[in-house]
């Protein structure tokens, strides 16, 4: 099994409870140009940054992965 980062499910999850970049960078302690290159797809957010991010979504971190079945 592989857990593969899926920016894209942020964005969504972001602008559903409509919050900007700015916004959103400001409740978790972060800057801005971290939330668009996580949303980009271009870096995951390490673990500090996963929980808060997740605590400000309320969604589950499995919620912004896609799990990948090897066989």
């Amino acid at each position: 099994m592989r857990a593969i980062w899926r920016g894209e499910r942020l964005r969504m999850r972001r602008k559903q409870l409509g919050l900007t970049m700015k916004e959103l960078a400001s409740k978790i302690g972060a800057a801005k140009s971290n939330i668009a290159i996580w949303e980009a797809g271009n870096s995951t957010p390490n673990g500090d940054y996963l929980v808060v991010l997740c605590e400000a979504l309320n969604v589950h971190p499995v919620d912004l992965f896609e799990i990948e079945q090897r066989l």
